[in-house]
């Protein structure tokens, strides 16, 4: 059976979030040693690339 690990960021920011935050996650997720990794960002104000 697959296994999955998931990150997952809430940013309830004012304005909306940038690509650092996303790249960010992403730094974090590549550090780990398990496959399976998803990474979630929820950002209720948008994202700007």
């Amino acid at each position: 059976a697959a296994s999955h690990e998931f990150a997952i960021q809430c940013k309830n920011w004012a304005n909306k979030i940038g690509r650092n935050v996303v790249e960010k996650l992403a730094g974090v997720l590549s550090r780990r040693e398990n496959h399976g990794k998803i990474g979630i960002v929820m950002a209720p104000s948008g994202y700007f690339p």
